[in-house]
């Protein structure tokens, strides 16, 4: 139904709303000699999949299901947590 649509949207950037925060911080502090650079950097990569992400599951979920779409939004979350994880450790030798 529409309203628990509008429920479970609203859910969901309650849940998220401390990503960019926490991953502006992480780039800032990667660079501490220059911390806009950082937070320019991690703007320019934040603002593309924000422009891109809702057009290509809209498309996914159009042409598939939603069920599709959702998976591969989970399975692109996963696969950047194991990315940050690894550049994280990296970056600590």
């Amino acid at each position: 139904s529409f309203g628990l649509s509008v429920g479970a949207f609203a859910l969901v950037g309650f849940g998220t709303a401390i990503l960019c925060p926490c991953i502006f911080n992480m780039a800032t502090a990667q660079v501490p000699g220059n911390r806009a650079a950082g937070m320019g950097f991690a703007s320019l990569v934040a603002g593309v999949p924000r422009i891109a992400a809702p057009l290509l599951f809209g498309w996914i979920s159009g042409a598939w299901s939603i069920s599709t779409a959702f998976g591969l939004c989970a399975a692109l979350m996963l696969a950047a947590l194991f990315l940050m994880s690894a550049l994280q450790k990296s970056l600590r030798l």
